[in-house]
């Protein structure tokens, strides 16, 4: 079975990173979610992808800028016109409700400053121990000091490394910072040999992103474990048709 994560939600049908968004997804049949968390001004995290906030709302400036309570206030249904009013959620306010009903998240820790991402592996790591959810949680980042702080905080955590230009060496990298995971893209670098190349050395494979029939065909030839995508309402129907996904698991409300 191949297990579908929804990019930010259903990021080319909803808002990304919204309440909104992943209610969506989840009504679509996705119950693995990928998301990401930002630093908030006031010590929060923020679930946003970008680290300013004039693509995805119409506020202006960096995420880190704003405290929590304030990031609320934007309208992040802005490029969604049927989900205006959707707003940024915080990172326990999406566990409240998601934690229970999916059956597994990757976290994405972006890209910051050493001692931002101190904090924010820590805060990652509470939530998930709180919600009990730590065991079906793959932390994520393209940065190997996020990696390697997650994993001096909490070691038995599953982590993965993301690399947009992947190349040979950032499977013996992911290899080398103890991740269980590692997130290979079909068109910047991927290969099937580099599949072959992570399962030998012992990783789970993320492709990304199987935005089409045609790049989900890809993915699956190449022997992913799991496909992120912006479509879930093509890559589910399309993978259930192959037989590869549990059908009546899905269904599940």
């Amino acid at each position: 079975m191949t297990h579908v994560y929804g990019h930010r939600g259903a990021a080319g049908e909803a808002p990304e990173n919204t309440l909104a968004g992943y209610r969506y997804a989840y009504g679509l049949g996705v119950r693995f979610l990928e998301l990401d968390v930002h630093l908030t001004k006031d010590g929060k995290l923020a679930v946003i992808h970008d680290e300013t906030l004039d693509r995805t709302t119409n506020g202006k400036g960096h995420v880190g800028g704003y405290e929590m309570d304030e990031l609320c206030e934007f309208d992040a249904g802005a490029l969604f016109p049927k989900f205006k009013g959707a707003s940024i959620p915080s990172f326990p306010e999406v566990l409240e409700e998601f934690a229970e009903k999916m059956e597994g998240f990757q976290v994405e820790i972006k890209t910051d400053r050493p001692f931002i991402l101190d904090i924010v592996c820590r805060q990652v790591a509470d939530a998930l121990r709180d919600f009990g959810i730590s065991g079906k949680v793959v932390v994520t980042s393209f940065d190997p000091y996020a990696i390697r702080a997650m994993r001096r905080i909490a070691p038995s955590q599953r982590c993965g490394l993301i690399s947009m230009q992947y190349r040979e060496s950032d499977v013996r990298l992911a290899k080398d910072l103890g991740c269980w995971n590692t997130c290979i893209p079909l068109k910047t670098g991927g290969s099937a040999g580099l599949v072959d190349l992570a399962h030998d050395f012992g990783l789970e494979v993320t492709g990304w992103l199987g935005n089409s029939i045609e790049d989900i065909d890809a993915l699956l030839e190449w022997r992913v474990d799991s496909i992120t995508t912006n479509y879930p309402s093509i890559a589910l129907p399309h993978l259930r048709n192959l037989g590869h996904l549990d059908s009546e698991r899905v269904a599940r409300g």
